[in-house]
């Protein structure tokens, strides 16, 4: 497991790191479009209200899923049960 911090400034190391990911986990956001660097057959879980990523995802011939938060009154403020997560990606690893 390997936690990437977004950050405004692009490293190889971001890039090596979801290279070699089997599942890439993020809230809904510009971090996203690293998945440009997944292998195909990596699995994407977007953490978000609807699922935009979803076309890259799919173009990069990974398989997409999306978490769908609700009562979120902004992208800025989203919280999740943590619990129903967990429930969520458990079949996916």
């Amino acid at each position: 497991i390997a936690l990437i911090e977004e950050r405004a400034i692009f490293s190889k190391e971001q890039a090596a790191t979801i290279n070699h990911a089997k599942i890439v986990i993020g809230q809904h956001g510009s971090g996203l479009t690293n998945v440009i660097f997944a292998n195909p057959g990596t699995t994407i879980v977007e953490i978000n209200p609807d699922n935009p990523f979803e076309m890259l995802s799919k173009i990069m011939g990974c398989l997409h899923y999306s978490f769908c938060t609700q009562n979120a009154e902004s992208r800025d403020d989203v919280s999740i049960d943590v619990e129903a997560f967990e429930r969520y990606i458990e079949p996916l690893l």
